[in-house]
């Protein structure tokens, strides 16, 4: 039997971790774990696709699957960290006209200022506005992985930089963390100007999987 912190390390420590495909990181971690579970029979790893579970309504479109082109975004800088990149952020070259878009991405992950361990999350954004690049908004999301603070700052950071580089009309940001501790921490930034903000409604409670 292996420890589960060891494990979580173990797995963690595959972040800044290109693979190939699906199979080869399957591959590569059964590989790992064989000669420490030991036995005749080789590990059975499986990765959980998000698509196949009811994660949110129809109107949420989630950008994981956008085209990052070849620039090695996981590739830490001479300090061994990923460096926050808002130049990332941009809008659609030509589109004029405004739109609302509810936005998710479940590759959200920062550190935390105590413990140095990483906390993951999805992040729903909801905005009215010029269009938004959605590989520019992935690229910017996966920058903060090396970024130290608490839920709330995340949150936070991303709002500020998506305000000062999009200019959306209206904007919601929403991060729905994974729960470390038993406590349930979704930190919810809006501009005056959404709607919830003006109805003083709270954003909708949405659960993803193990959050």
């Amino acid at each position: 039997i292996v420890e589960s912190k060891s494990l979580k390390l173990y797995l963690n420590s595959l972040n800044f971790h290109r693979f190939t495909s699906n199979e080869d990181a399957v591959a590569t971690i059964a590989a790992d774990l064989a000669p420490v579970l030991g036995g005749d029979t080789p590990p059975t790893v499986t990765l959980y696709p998000w698509a196949d579970a009811p994660l949110l309504g129809p109107e949420w479109e989630c950008i994981d699957e956008e085209d990052l082109g070849e620039a090695d975004l996981l590739v830490p800088d001479g300090s061994g960290d990923i460096v926050e990149d808002e130049s990332h952020l941009r809008l659609v070259l030509g589109a004029e006209a405004a739109v609302s878009e509810r936005l998710c991405t479940h590759l959200l992950r920062t550190l935390c200022p105590v413990t140095g361990q990483p906390d993951w999350g999805s992040v729903l954004i909801e905005y009215t506005g010029r269009p938004i690049d959605r590989a520019g908004l992935l690229r910017y999301i996966i920058s903060l992985r090396s970024e130290v603070g608490f839920h709330e700052n995340a949150v936070e950071r991303i709002f500020l930089a998506i305000q000062g580089a999009c200019a959306p009309d209206a904007l919601l940001v929403n991060g729905r963390f994974m729960r470390r501790g038993g406590i349930d921490i979704n930190p919810v930034r809006i501009s005056r100007s959404h709607p919830a903000a003006l109805s003083h409604i709270a954003a909708e409670q949405i659960r993803v999987p193990g959050q």
